[in-house]
């Protein structure tokens, strides 16, 4: 890595760590389940269904003791945040270029078009 690209990188996960701090309402140091629904209204511009989250949650945090809480640390924030930025833009691209420049939350995807969206992102 050269200095510049560290830099840059410096630059990202403050940026991403202000996010984080900002959406921790408890102060915990973790994201919470219900914080993290809202940071993906507002970041990403979507209402998750309770499943998807349950998914979400299954796939990037941690339980604890004694009431099985789920919580996200910092580190696996910012996985889920660029993984989520990263297929909200693949899927609005396409959800637009269907709908003639419109955005209406649907799209169709063939096999090899997912399999690009989920595993070059």
């Amino acid at each position: 890595m050269q200095w510049n690209e560290f830099l840059e990188l410096q630059q990202c996960l403050v940026a991403w760590y202000k996010v984080f701090c900002q959406h921790d309402v408890d102060r915990s140091g973790f994201i919470d389940a219900a914080e993290l629904i809202r940071v993906i209204r507002q970041l990403f511009g979507y209402q998750i269904q309770p499943e998807t989250l349950e998914t979400i949650l299954k796939r990037y945090s941690r339980v604890v003791p004694p009431r099985s809480r789920c919580i996200i640390a910092f580190d696996d924030f910012v996985a889920l945040s660029v993984r989520l930025r990263a297929y909200t833009d693949a899927f609005r691209r396409r959800d637009s270029l269907m709908h003639g420049g419109h955005e209406t939350g649907n799209c169709t995807l063939g096999y090899d078009d997912f399999l690009r969206c989920v595993l070059c992102l």
